[in-house]
Order: C-alpha cells, then sequence, then structure tokens
C-alpha cells in the first residue's frame, strides 16, 4: 500500500460514516454529524500533512514500519490515534455511536475504528508506548461503562475496550501479538455486530435503550434475548470466536514476561463480559418489567442479521484454525486443552457470581443520568464559545449604531450651522474619492519607503 491509497480510503470512509449519521430531518442528528465529521477532517489533515512531509524525508510513498521519531512520524500517529479512540480522542465515538441508525450503528462499530487499528499495526508495531496507553483504555472504559445508563452507549465503551486489547498487542509487537491483533478483530466485528444489532432491535421497538427505562424484555423479545445471550457468550466463552482470540492475546502477554500486563489484560477480560454482557442481559431482559406495552420482537430480517453474527462466531470458534489460517503470522497454538478450557470456565462463572451477589446486595449497578465524558466537553465549548461570540458581535453592532447616531447628529448640525454647499457635509461623486483616496495610499508609500 502506499499513502495515497491509505489517504482516499480514509477520507471516504469519513465521509461514508458521516452519512451513516445523517439519517433523519431531526437537529440533534444533524449536530452530531457535524462535530464527528470535523473531528475526522482533522485527521485526515493530520494524515496528509504527516504524509506529504514523509515523502519529502524519503521520497517514497510507500506505508511500511514508521518509526517514532520524527514529525512526520508523529503527526501521523496523531491521525491514527483520533480514529482509533485513544484516551481524550474518545469523545466522538461516544457521541456519533449511539446517534446512529440500529443499522448504522453495526457498520460505524465494524470498519470505521478497525481501520485505525489496521493502519496502527502496518505502522507503528513494537511501538512500547502504544502498551500503557491500550492499558488506560482498559482501565477507564470499564469505570464508565459500569457507571452508564444508556445500552448503546455502554457498548461504546466495550468497543473501545476492546480496541485497547488490540492496540496492547501492536504495542508488544511479536508476531504471535499482531497475529492475535488481527483474530480479536475479526471476532469482535462479530460479537460486538451482534450486540450492536440485538440493542437496535430493542431500540426500535421499546423506544429506548436506558436501563432504567427497560426491564422484562426477554418474555416479550425471545428471539432478540437469545441472540444478546449469545453475543455475550461469543466474547469470551469456549466454542465462540471470542474465546479463540482472547486466547491468544493472553499468550501474547504471557510471552512478554510481564505478570502485570497478563494481569490486567485478564482482568480486563472479566470486566467486559460483566460491563457488556451481564449488565445487558440482566436488567434489561430479566429485571423487573418497567413497560407496560406491548412490545414486538425483532422482525425478521433483523433476526436472519443476529443468526449470520452468530453462525460466524460459532463457526471461528469450533474450527479456530479456520481463524488462524488467514492470520498475518502462522500460529502454533493448542486451543482446546482440558486445562484451559476449564480455567475459562471457572473465570467466567466467578465473573456471573459477582456479578450475581452485587446485584443481589444492591451494590450495583446504580446507573447515572450522564457519565461525563470527552463528548460533553465536545459538546459544551462550541456552545459557550458561539454565545460568547454572539455577545462580541452585539456590542460590537451597538458600537457600530451608536457611532452611526453621533455621526447623523454631527451632520444635521454642520448643515444647519454651514448649509447644504458646505463642503463637509455636501455630496462628492465616487470619482473623486477615489481620486482622493489614491493620493493618500500614494503619499503613504512615499513616505515608508524614503
Amino acid at each position: 500500500g502506499d499513502f495515497i491509497t491509505l489517504f482516499l480510503y480514509w477520507e471516504l470512509t469519513a465521509l461514508a460514516s458521516t452519512l451513516l449519521l445523517v439519517r433523519t430531518g431531526a437537529a440533534p442528528d444533524y449536530g452530531v454529524a457535524l462535530r464527528y465529521l470535523v473531528i475526522q477532517v482533522i485527521s485526515g489533515v493530520l494524515l496528509m500533512g504527516g504524509a506529504v512531509v514523509h515523502v519529502q524525508e524519503t521520497g517514497s510513498l510507500a506505508f511500511d514500519a514508521l518509526p517514532l521519531g520524527t514529525g512526520a512520524h508523529a503527526w501521523l500517529l496523531a491521525a491514527f490515534a483520533i480514529k482509533a479512540t485513544f484516551p481524550l480522542l474518545h469523545g466522538w465515538a461516544i457521541e456519533a455511536y449511539p446517534a446512529a441508525s440500529p443499522a448504522g450503528t453495526v457498520f460505524l462499530s465494524a470498519f470505521t475504528t478497525k481501520l485505525a487499528i489496521y493502519t496502527l499495526a502496518r505502522g507503528f508495531s513494537g511501538t512500547e508506548a502504544l502498551i500503557p496507553i491500550g492499558a488506560v483504555m482498559i482501565l477507564f472504559t470499564l469505570i464508565q461503562g459500569l457507571r452508564e445508563d444508556d445500552l448503546r452507549r455502554t457498548l461504546v465503551y466495550g468497543l473501545i475496550n476492546q480496541l485497547g486489547f488490540m492496540i496492547i498487542m501492536i504495542g508488544i509487537g511479536t508476531p504471535l501479538a499482531l497475529s492475535a491483533a488481527v483474530a480479536h478483530a475479526i471476532s469482535h466485528v462479530l460479537y460486538s455486530g451482534l450486540l450492536f444489532m440485538a440493542l437496535g432491535a430493542v431500540l426500535q421497538s421499546a423506544g429506548t435503550t436506558r436501563i432504567s427505562e427497560l426491564g422484562g424484555l426477554a418474555r416479550q423479545m425471545p428471539w432478540t434475548f437469545g441472540f444478546c445471550l449469545l453475543g455475550t457468550l461469543g466474547m469470551a466463552t469456549p466454542l465462540f470466536a471470542g474465546f479463540a482470540s482472547k486466547s491468544l492475546i493472553l499468550a501474547a502477554a504471557h510471552e512478554t514476561h510481564q505478570p502485570m500486563l497478563w494481569e490486567l489484560l485478564m482482568a480486563g477480560s472479566v470486566g467486559i463480559f460483566i460491563m457488556a454482557g451481564l449488565k445487558l442481559l440482566y436488567p434489561a431482559f430479566l429485571g423487573p418489567q418497567r413497560q407496560h406495552r406491548k412490545i414486538n420482537d425483532a422482525p425478521r430480517a433483523m433476526r436472519m442479521a443476529m443468526l449470520l453474527s452468530t453462525l460466524g462466531l460459532l463457526l471461528l470458534g469450533c474450527r479456530p484454525n479456520l481463524l488462524y489460517q488467514i492470520l498475518p503470522y502462522p500460529v502454533d497454538y493448542s486451543l482446546y486443552t482440558v486445562a484451559h478450557v476449564v480455567e475459562q470456565l471457572v473465570l467466567l462463572t466467578s465473573a456471573t457470581l459477582i456479578f450475581a451477589l452485587l446485584m443481589r446486595w444492591g451494590i450495583w449497578p446504580r446507573q447515572t443520568a450522564m457519565v461525563w465524558d470527552v463528548d460533553t466537553l465536545q459538546r459544551a465549548v462550541p456552545s459557550h464559545w458561539l454565545a460568547y461570540q454572539q455577545r462580541i458581535q452585539d456590542g460590537l453592532a451597538g458600537l457600530i449604531r451608536a457611532i452611526a447616531a453621533v455621526g447623523g447628529i454631527v451632520s444635521r448640525r454642520l448643515r444647519q450651522d454651514q448649509g447644504e454647499e458646505s463642503a463637509l457635509v455636501r455630496h462628492w461623486q465616487t470619482g473623486s474619492m477615489a481620486l482622493w483616496v489614491a493620493i493618500f495610499l500614494s503619499g503613504y508609500l512615499l513616505l515608508y519607503f524614503f
């Protein structure tokens, strides 16, 4: 590949994803789409600027490894960081993804951020600075997602959380780690797409995805509940694709001989299972019913789409070699050993018991109406700036009106005192005024140069 092709498809992705946000004539959708487009344009400008400087320095358009040591490569990393939702740069995803249509959210989650993962793996594999960045993404999104009331926003936090896993693998940079990042990107598209489709069906039928307004949907939407359960299992349960990719991630982390990193990834796996899986299942589908109207299950077309994602999860989970064969590096890994399967089942069972006890004791979840994040600042700053700018414009307009009023008073007094033919108040021809302006400018230039 080369930078020209990368830039063209980078911008094409931004434009196409913006169109997914403008699905109705509602004003909030246009506002979200505009802010999303501005962020993506900034990313594109950084990419173009970094690519131009890189070509000037190296004389090559090839998109290969980019050691982080020059300004051009820092610009490129910043461009990739925006689309990869690095910490403090993730606000656009938190705001835009839940605002898209049910189908649009699936496409956004599948392609936009995965393009950034590809570019990071292609250009910055082995950059150790990515490891702590990925760790922050995992921990921060768990805290935010566990407090969030809107389930679609919760899934977006889960998406960013899983991107943190992939970014850590890219930072490690070994062949197994890069293969694990690619494998997890594939499995994540399947199970996150399935969960986003399930929530899209809930939104379409119930009109909301807020935990505080949902409950008892398993009886009214059995198909959607079943697919949502399978999507939760698909994250890390044996026989599903998430288990095949997460196992590679943990194996790659174990090779680094950094116990804290391995423990972080293990804890993150448990946390995402609770946050984006169990939290979605129990309150919305198994909790007490809060809506007292008839809610229809997902239509047949939605059920077929969810079925295809489920089959993909099962196929790659039951036949992991199909996944491992398409990875960038050969993978010699035995997935289904008795010890590994038992360990994973014990881990997930423990997570479920912890969740059940917290729910039983009323300790968690305590959802808030709004979880403050970077997207809150992104919305607040422009609105406050516009209000401040409007006050400045109003002040200037008042000043101009005052000057015009004073000028009118002076002109009337001059007419009264000196008559209409006075040189100060009579009308001058345009040609005469142009001549005097030319004379003044010529005099100024003469004084300036001589």
